[in-house]
Parts: C-alpha cells; sequence; structure tokens
C-alpha cells in the first residue's frame, strides 16, 4: 500500500509536465494516461487555453453555468489544488492513500472531451421552429455528453496501479464505473474485441441512458454494435459480458440526467419540457446518417495511437 508520501513525490517528479501549474495530477496523468494526453494534445491543437482565476466563468460557485462560455471562449478553468496535498503530507507523511481526505477536484479532461467533440460535431445551430433541427442539437448535446463521460471512465484501463488510479479520481467522475468489476470488463472486452469497441460501447450506452433507458438489452446491443460497425463473432458468454460492461454506464445519478440536462436546453432556448425533447428515434440518425457514424468514429479515433511518454514539455504552446 502507498502512502500520501508517494503521491507528493510522484506529484513533484512530473511537476513540469503539466500545463497547469499547481494542478494536482496533471503532469503525472499527462505523461502516463493515454487517454488525458490525447485531449489535452488536441486542446493545444485547437487553441484552447486554461484559467485559474477565482472568478471565471462562476465555474467554482456553479460550475454548471460555465458550459456554454468554455465553448465558446475555448478556455478551460481548473483549480490549484496541490498545495492542500502538500499541507496533509507534511501534517500525516505516513498516512495511508485510502485514508487522504477528499480535495476539490480538476474537470479538465471532461471540459476537454466536450471541446474536442464540438470541434468534430460543430457548434450549435437551430432554430425553434425546426423540430428536426432541434432533434439534431438535442442529439450532439447529448452525444458531446455522453462521450466526455466515456473518455473518463474508459481511460481508467491507462491506470495500472494505486497511485495511478489516485491521480486519476482526482481529475475524473467515473459515473459509477470505479469498480473493480467494471476495470475487469473493460481490460477483457478491450483484450478481446479492442479499446475502440470498449469505448463505442461506452459512449452509446451512456447516450442510451440520456434519452431515459433504463438498462441495455440484447436487441439493444445489436443495434449499438451496428452503429458502431463492429462485426465480431461472439458466445454467449462474449454477450453477456458485453452487456453487463454496457448496462454499468446506466448507474450515474439520475438528478444529472433530469434537472441539468432540463436546465441546459432550457438555457438555451428550448422552450419544450425535457422529456418531450427527447421523444424522437435517436437510433434513426445514426442507422440513415452517414455524418453520425463518421463523427462517431473520429471521436473514438483519439486513442488510436500510443505514443511514447513525453520527456519534455513545449510550454510555449500555451
Amino acid at each position: 500500500m502507498h502512502s500520501i508520501s508517494d503521491l507528493v513525490r510522484e506529484q513533484l517528479t512530473y511537476s513540469e509536465m503539466t500545463h497547469l501549474t499547481g494542478s494536482l495530477g496533471d503532469g503525472f496523468l499527462y505523461s502516463r494516461n493515454l487517454m488525458f494526453r490525447k485531449l489535452r494534445d488536441q486542446m493545444l491543437r485547437l487553441g484552447v487555453t486554461f484559467s485559474a482565476r477565482a472568478s471565471v466563468y462562476h465555474y467554482r460557485t456553479c460550475p454548471h453555468l460555465s458550459f456554454e462560455k468554455i465553448l465558446y471562449s475555448k478556455k478551460i478553468p481548473y483549480f490549484k489544488n496541490v498545495s492542500a496535498l502538500i499541507e496533509m503530507q507534511s501534517q500525516l507523511p505516513n498516512l495511508n492513500v485510502q485514508k487522504i481526505l477528499e480535495i476539490k477536484k480538476n474537470k479538465v479532461m471532461h471540459e476537454s472531451a466536450h471541446l474536442f467533440a464540438q470541434s468534430i460535431l460543430g457548434k450549435s445551430s437551430f432554430s425553434v421552429e425546426d423540430r428536426k433541427g432541434q432533434n439534431r442539437e438535442v442529439l450532439k448535446v447529448l452525444l458531446s455528453e455522453s462521450y466526455a463521460s466515456a473518455c473518463e471512465t474508459v481511460g481508467q484501463i491507462f491506470s495500472p496501479n494505486e497511485i495511478h488510479e489516485w491521480m486519476y479520481r482526482q481529475n475524473t467522475n467515473v459515473f459509477g464505473c470505479e469498480g473493480l468489476n467494471y476495470r475487469k470488463l473493460l481490460k477483457q472486452i478491450s483484450e478481446q474485441f479492442g479499446i475502440k469497441v470498449c469505448f463505442n460501447l461506452s459512449i452509446l450506452s451512456f447516450l442510451c441512458w440520456h434519452f431515459f433507458f433504463s438498462s441495455m438489452s440484447s436487441p439493444m446491443l445489436n443495434v449499438l454494435l451496428s452503429i458502431c460497425g463492429t462485426k465480431v463473432k461472439m458466445s454467449s458468454r462474449d454477450r453477456k459480458s458485453l452487456l453487463e460492461f454496457s448496462n454499468y454506464h446506466f448507474l450515474v445519478r439520475n438528478w444529472f440526467r433530469d434537472e441539468v440536462a432540463e436546465f441546459y436546453f432550457y438555457s438555451q432556448g428550448f422552450q419544450r419540457p425535457l422529456a418531450e425533447l427527447l421523444k424522437f428515434d435517436f437510433f434513426s440518425y445514426f442507422l440513415k446518417e452517414e455524418q453520425w457514424q463518421v463523427s462517431l468514429k473520429k471521436l473514438v479515433e483519439i486513442i488510436e495511437e500510443r505514443p511514447p511518454m513525453r520527456r519534455a514539455l513545449d510550454l510555449s504552446r500555451i
């Protein structure tokens, strides 16, 4: 078992590998977690900046007010939270990692995934009189949210040890998918069918949850595999594993799906209740309009390559 001193040592080792001064675990994850690094590199390519200013977009006090401003400005807020870990370690240098008090998380990875999704799906554009246009906008927004959630949950596969897992949890929400059984299924399915199958199923399972499905059924799984272009032979045991894996993504607390989503859509000019906004067959868009499958493919391709760990960091790009 590791101690808080081990965490501090790793934090200091990778302190110059971060684009976010004072962000706990950022340099470590940029160096050692493929999903985290690929999203960060995409942010640099897109010209995204980061701000630790306390009042930016009311992010500290009500982060759900910030979403559109982050997308529009391409500026992601974060907290300088390393000092809390250093102070805790000075008081309790041998404290077990599992006993560390919660430190306010940074959600830069989640916001980065949203910005990358926007670069693929396009910016918001719809008319309140155009019902089909509204449907596409709703699908785009919820696909982006599903993608951000999937990046965080599937990114756990690149967290091989206790310290990495702690650093990762400090920078993500994993929506009920942090358990040992989920991570075993993630590893098993990725080795058998490929990491992109896991990623696709995670995104689409979260999307089904956003559309108020209560669980994943075998017929739904067939549709999702068709949408992501996966043609694999599988036994009944394989199918059971894929269903079990997919159903983990329905464990998100319902208040997020219900209240936060409804607030967001209302603030963007959608006058109908959330339940009415979701009354359309979103599967048909993926099955009948090629652009949606193409976009999904581009989103998933972010983890296609496995570049070597960085030894130096060019901060002039920020």
